[in-house]
């Protein structure tokens, strides 16, 4: 019985050390509502208000905003997190191992301490913006994305940027870097509180923690500033409404701009969706992109109040025309290729005469990353193939050429200018005759066999057009040359 007993206290005992593991695992799965502070408030997925509690177990759908002088810290696992700045809105969505913060209002900051791994992904949506981040850190607001370290690709003003640490994304504008003094004050607060953060910042960031940490007076002075121009604008009587009189109802201004230029200002009565009624507006190239209009941010909506809107450009790689050549001048091709993109082309064929063949042994010059219009002309070796004359007919006269081998194949073509060597033999013994290219006498004169097994080693220097001849000696055949 006491063994049975000490049996059971001892699985109760591993059951018990087993358990904060398990409750560890289970808590890095789940999203959590882990500190907020000032007026918090969250809804679920069907939009029923919850009360907070402190470390409170969110689910996918749910919302959590944060009103006046307040912040949110929420944890999304064990390796991800979103910290809220006042007056703020998300809604999180988790699927699997997929995950989604919308922003709608205000702005956060992520710390990704971690490289997702191939099966996660996790994304962060404003109305003009889809930031896809993996293992970095930064800020978000409804017009810019501030990268501090990793980097990401973001998706909005009509094209995909890739984004690293120390760079800023904005709709309509691109890629351009980020100082210290555009990072938000409440993002620096979060650096000098959050050790982990400034580990990650030294880790992998191009900013300096304790830069970061002297420039939040700065930011919050520029915050307090920004704060005391809205409450007066708030406090502000509102402006007279303006009467349209051919709708008797109120107008508001509506401008449209392509960058910092005005393209065109009018009015549009109340609740009415404003229309470009002007020419496409249109980009200038550069010397890598081309530039295609496709639309305005932000997406041209009804009327309650002036508006601003600006054209955004989708950037295409620009193409420039590549003119291949033959040595004589003459056109091979013509290929469209992308700007820096290296160009490549199939060797070109050049024709010869009967017994001329022309090798390709490549390009002027070694094709470069295209920068603009290039040429390039192709360069050829020629080589000939021997023509062999060998008397016939003529009685107890039979000799034979052999030619070096390449494998079983024999060799009878050359550069111009090369030194080529051949085999002259099989005539009968007491039999003279001469080799001639050309109609110049190699060896220097006649060659006698004195018997069928002999064979005489030919050399010569290769000429345009070779022409070896076998004959009979000759007294006044020409000096060798």
């Amino acid at each position: 019985m006491k063994r049975f007993l000490s049996l059971i206290l001892t699985l109760g005992l591993l059951i018990t050390l087993a358990e904060p593991a398990s409750a560890a695992a289970a808590r890095a799965a789940v999203m959590r509502l882990q500190l907020a502070e000032g007026s918090v408030s969250v809804q679920d997925s069907v939009g029923n208000s919850l009360s907070y509690v402190k470390d409170m177990r969110l689910y996918s759908g749910y919302t959590v905003s944060t009103g006046s002088d307040s912040s949110a810290y929420i944890l999304l696992d064990d390796t991800k997190a979103v910290k809220l700045d006042r007056d703020t809105t998300v809604t999180i969505r988790k699927s699997w191992r997929k995950l989604q913060v919308k922003l709608k209002c205000g702005q956060l900051s992520f710390n990704v301490t971690s490289p997702l791994e191939a099966n996660e992904s996790m994304e962060i949506r404003t109305s003009s913006m889809v930031l896809g981040v993996r293992g970095s850190s930064g800020v978000v607001s409804l017009r810019e994305v501030i990268f501090v370290t990793g980097h990401g690709v973001v998706h909005g003003g009509g094209s995909a940027q890739a984004v690293a640490g120390g760079q800023a994304f904005r709709p309509g504008e691109g890629v351009s870097p980020a100082g210290i003094f555009e990072l938000p004050a409440f993002f620096l607060r979060e650096v000098r509180d959050n050790s982990e953060l400034q580990d990650h910042i030294r880790q992998e960031g191009v900013y300096r923690v304790e830069q970061l940490i002297a420039a939040l007076p700065a930011a919050e002075a520029r915050e307090a500033e920004e704060l005391e121009a809205a409450m007066a604008a708030v406090e502000a009587p509102p402006a007279a409404e303006s009467v349209d009189p051919a709708f008797g109802k109120a107008s508001y201004t509506v401008t449209w701009k392509d960058g910092d230029r005005v393209l065109k200002t009018e009015r549009v009565s109340a609740g009415t969706v404003p229309a470009w009624s002007g020419k496409k507006p249109v980009k200038e190239s550069d010397e890598a992109h081309d530039y295609a209009f496709s639309g305005w941010t932000p997406e041209p909506s009804a009327a309650d109040g002036d508006a601003e809107y600006t054209a955004v450009f989708k950037a295409s790689d620009r193409k420039y025309t590549v003119t291949w050549r033959s040595d004589d001048g003459s056109v091979i091709d013509t290929t469209s290729v992308a700007y820096g993109k290296t160009p490549k082309h199939d060797a070109p064929v050049k024709e010869g005469a009967a017994g001329v063949v022309y090798a390709f042994t490549g390009w002027d010059r070694d094709p470069v990353p295209v920068t603009g219009d290039a040429e390039y002309t192709a360069v050829f070796e020629t080589t000939y193939d021997f023509a062999v004359l060998i008397p016939q007919g003529t009685d107890n006269f039979y000799y034979e050429v052999f030619f070096p081998t390449e494998g079983n194949t024999p060799i009878t073509t050359a550069r111009e200018g090369e030194e080529f060597t051949f085999y002259l033999g099989g005539a009968p013994g007491g039999v003279s005759v001469e080799v001639l290219v050309n109609g110049y006498v190699l060896g220097g004169g006649p060659v006698t066999f004195h018997d069928d097994t002999e064979a005489f080693v030919c050399t010569f220097i290769v000429p345009k057009d070779p022409v070896i001849e076998i004959r009979p000696a000759a007294a006044d055949a020409p000096a060798a040359k």
